[in-house]
């Protein structure tokens, strides 16, 4: 048989190239605006046109955006007085995350497989929950909101390094959509996770019911009424000095009305995000009391 004319598949593949070059050209300013609001409600380019120069011209996040932080020292101060541990402990498995590289490298390869994902894994405040994980030792950390599973990770690799040193633990997650946690899924940290996907306000109820929780993580829907539910429901399940982490404590938030319902303390420890125009949010932290 003979092969059909060069010319025969000229015309289709220059449509198709056409086709994807039009796509990629429409994703890509679709990303500039989008960053282009995001600098403007923030005011980023007053705070660093640097650094919003580049996050516009080379950022690839839309959403839930990575960064590192400048002042690990300020909020590991904030989490050692909250849970009452010598100054520095929180800072030291701060530097512990950092200096993970197996950890990275193995969230980076993920990461390089999407367009729409910056290729190198930074942790933001969730580095705190990474610190207050391995201070706490929980059995039992639930969490709403996984996402792509950054934080899950993080979580897991904290509860993995404290099962290595005698207190085994275990990840519970929990998200309305079923592509969440690619970061995790399938990798050595989820044998030490249970993903659980559908409506939190079906599951959540069942699932505390089942189980005491030492560490419970608000990350999902921050509406006012969502929070209140999740906490709620969440709260007569903890355990004593259970960490309870609202991560939606840098604005009006239902977290501080449920700790002054409940007569509980509360601290709040801010983020400065590194080269980054957004300017960051907060761990909103309490401690269930001792019974």
């Amino acid at each position: 048989m003979q092969p059909p004319p060069l010319y025969g598949l000229l015309p289709s593949r220059a449509v198709q190239l056409k086709t994807q070059a039009a796509d990629r050209f429409r994703k890509e300013r679709f990303r500039i605006g989008t960053h282009l609001i995001s600098i403007r409600e923030y005011g980023g380019f007053r705070r660093g046109p640097l650094a919003a120069t580049r996050f516009v011209l080379f950022d690839r996040e839309l959403f839930n955006y990575t960064y590192d932080i400048e002042n690990p020292d300020e909020m590991g101060a904030v989490l050692d007085e909250a849970m009452g541990v010598p100054a520095g402990t929180s800072l030291g498995f701060i530097l512990e995350l950092e200096s993970d590289d197996g950890l990275r490298g193995q969230l980076n390869e993920r990461l390089r497989g999407r367009r729409d994902r910056n290729n190198w894994a930074r942790y933001g405040r969730r580095a705190g929950w990474y610190a207050l994980c391995r201070i706490r030792r929980p059995q039992i950390v639930l969490e709403t909101g996984t996402a792509d599973g950054l934080g899950t990770a993080l979580l897991l690799r904290a509860v993995q390094r404290n099962s290595e040193e005698g207190s085994s633990g275990r990840v519970i997650s929990f998200d309305i959509r079923d592509d969440v946690g690619w970061l995790v899924r399938d990798s050595s940290l989820a044998e030490r996770l249970e993903l659980q996907i559908g409506d939190g306000k079906v599951l959540l109820p069942e699932i505390v019911s089942r189980q005491p929780i030492d560490m419970f993580i608000h990350d999902s829907d921050h509406s006012y009424e969502h929070q209140t539910f999740e906490m709620e429901t969440v709260f007569p399940h903890c355990t004593a000095g259970a960490v309870v982490i609202s991560d939606d404590a840098h604005g009006e938030s239902a977290f501080f009305d449920f700790c002054r319902n409940h007569g509980l303390p509360w601290w709040v420890a801010w983020e400065k995000p590194r080269r980054h125009p957004y300017p960051g949010a907060a761990i909103g932290l309490t401690i269930a009391p001792q019974l």
